[in-house]
């Protein structure tokens, strides 16, 4: 009886350790004005347990090693209260690939930039386009710009800016 009480009690501190380890959701507060690679006790965002298994459900496994961890040109972390925004590039090429991660609340939205090279560079405007993956929308939300006009890229002026630009993708999301 004395090692049916004890099994009880170990499996139940078990439990409460594992599942205190798996919610390491970053809070704003302890990441604002840091870099991803550097946040408290030397954690990289992009390596929490639970942002990881967020990402990869959201845009997949080849996506989160090749872009998410690849594309390692990161600028401080701009958070508020309850926003978290990472933006990246790829490396030696920030202005043709960007990327950026929106963490509100407990949902992420990922926004990829990229320009389109071509073959033969003639002072022609390349195309881009921004990608979208919105939590809680199936398949993600291509913005085409033809003649390379937006120089927004993935970029954010402000939480209304982000909001009005994630509104629209998810609008675009409904329509198709």
């Amino acid at each position: 009886m004395v090692w049916l009480v004890l099994a009880v009690v170990i499996i139940a501190v078990t439990a409460t350790v594992v599942s205190a380890r798996a919610d390491d959701w970053p809070k704003s507060s302890e990441w604002d004005r840091k870099y991803p690679t550097e946040g408290p006790n030397g954690a990289s965002i992009y390596k929490l347990t639970s942002v990881r298994a967020a990402l990869v459900n959201l845009v997949g496994e080849q996506f989160y090693r090749h872009v998410i961890l690849a594309w390692n040109e990161y600028l401080p972390i701009i958070a508020t209260s309850d926003t978290i925004f990472v933006e990246g590039c790829q490396p030696g090429a920030c202005q043709i690939g960007a990327v950026t991660t929106v963490f509100q609340g407990r949902k992420i939205s990922v926004c990829l930039y990229r320009e389109f090279l071509p073959k033969n560079s003639d002072g022609v405007a390349w195309p881009s386009e921004r990608i979208w993956f919105i939590d809680g929308v199936g398949l993600p939300v291509v913005e085409r710009d033809p003649d390379n006009v937006d120089n927004d890229q993935c970029s954010f002026e402000s939480m209304d800016d982000l909001n009005t630009k994630l509104q629209h993708a998810r609008a675009l999301a409904e329509q198709n």
